[in-house]
């Protein structure tokens, strides 16, 4: 587990959330079942009363995160740049004068995508003391290692979401007419999948599945909690509690859900695979893959019928098209990582993060040609490819007006995401 540290906590603004407690038991309070109005987004406005600004913000783990992980390292005073300069496209929403955001990949997320073509620009929450309108411009929560549950203060979901509540309370906004992303649950799935290997890995011949799912099925009560339910009770850092409301309490009634990839087409899960010669590994990651895409079905099936506006992207059968494909998109290596990134030491014995180191296999001039960029997150054009398969029928994607219509030729968008790293390694 993680320490945070003071200055990683005030990344999230989790110093105030005392202020949540008073907050959080009014809106608690439901009336009868025959007086409760319809949500929000039901709802006419009165014809002279302005209709609310819809914004955009993100919630999720490294798949989504576009810099909040680069400025906790900055905010700790170390070197923030754990990947090759060759490798990513650096992210300079203050200029370059400021120090470089990373992603982990070499192009914008699925995330970025989406909030562009919603007509968004998504920056990384912890920019909010440094932007004009900062708190409601500094709209993306997702880290690197957060989980749907609540192992980690300040990083995992229920803190992103009591870190929005707060810019709730203090901003006094209207939040009915925005719309929360929610891209979580990889890193509760290979929480999962450790858990189920564990006695193939300690010599046994099978694997158990039913640990495995139990860690899932807290998973899934927990995203159902802090999206639709009645929120809970986090524990801060300095040990005090608080009450944090579900997003749907705070007045969110308009969602994008996406479906995370199949942890089996992973090269941390083909790798594990074989370093324990067995490729049962892969059916466990599949099946315990599959058991949470089902239970998110269950809730997104719930979510429609209490008449909230979702919108799923299936990112999980876009990828495994991508990964079945791969020749013939214009990809040579599906089942391997570009180059290491060692992080993991900087959060478990806080050390300066370790620059990527390219593999063999590798290089800055073939990066694109992988799928994955590292063992688990995908390259810049998958990203795109993903964005081009699962925005551009989406109403947000009108006409040509629309900034997340991106070229479905492979080697148009591999010939320009090399461009965007070349010069972007130049700064």
């Amino acid at each position: 587990m993680v320490i945070m540290t003071s200055n990683r906590r005030s990344l999230f603004a989790l110093t105030a959330l005392a202020l949540l407690a008073t907050t959080t038991l009014c809106a608690a309070q439901e009336p009868p079942a025959d007086e409760q109005e319809p949500p929000a987004s039901e709802q006419e406005p009165p014809a002279d009363e302005q209709v609310p600004e819809e914004r955009f913000w993100a919630f999720g783990d490294s798949l989504s995160d576009n810099g909040n992980l680069s400025l906790l390292f900055a905010t700790d005073g170390i070197d923030n740049t754990f990947l090759p300069p060759e490798a990513y496209l650096p992210f300079f929403p203050l200029g370059e004068d400021f120090v470089p955001l990373q992603r982990i990949s070499t192009g914008p997320t699925i995330a970025e995508y989406t909030a562009e073509c919603y007509g968004s620009v998504l920056l990384p929450s912890g920019l909010a003391a440094l932007l004009p309108n900062g708190p409601l411009a500094a709209n993306n929560f997702a880290i690197y290692l957060a989980r749907a549950t609540d192992n980690i203060p300040g990083i995992d979901f229920p803190y992103q979401v009591a870190a929005f509540a707060q810019r709730v309370v203090e901003t006094g906004v209207d939040v009915s007419q925005d719309r929360a992303f929610i891209f979580i649950g990889a890193n509760d799935v290979f929480q999962a999948f450790d858990a189920a290997v564990v006695p193939i890995a300690a010599g046994g011949k099978e694997a158990d599945f039913e640990a495995g799912k139990a860690v899932l099925d807290y998973t899934l009560t927990s995203i159902r909690t802090y999206l639709i339910g009645e929120g809970g009770v986090l524990t801060l850092p300095n040990g005090s509690q608080v009450l944090v409301p579900s997003l749907a309490m705070l007045g969110i009634f308009k969602f994008i859900v996406s479906s995370i990839p199949n942890l089996k087409y992973t090269p941390i899960a083909k790798q594990t695979a074989k370093l324990l010669q067995c490729d049962e590994v892969l059916e466990v990651a599949d099946e315990l893959s599959q058991y949470f895409g089902e239970g998110l079905d269950a809730i997104v099936a719930d979510m429609k019928a209490a008449h909230f506006d979702v919108v799923v992207l299936d990112t999980a059968k876009e990828f495994a098209k991508i990964h079945d494909n791969f020749k013939k998109l214009g990809f040579t290596n599906r089942d391997d990582d570009c180059f290491l990134i060692n992080i993991l030491n900087t959060f478990a014995n806080g050390i300066p993060p370790t620059p990527g180191v390219f593999r063999d296999t590798c290089s800055a001039e073939t990066t694109e040609d992988f799928l994955f960029i590292d063992t688990v997150h995908p390259t810049g054009t998958v990203n795109a490819l993903l964005a081009d398969a699962l925005l551009n029928d989406l109403p947000c994607a009108n006409d040509e007006s629309s900034t997340a219509k991106i070229s479905s030729n492979k080697k148009s968008t591999k010939k320009s995401m090399k461009m965007q790293m070349k010069k972007g390694s130049k700064r």
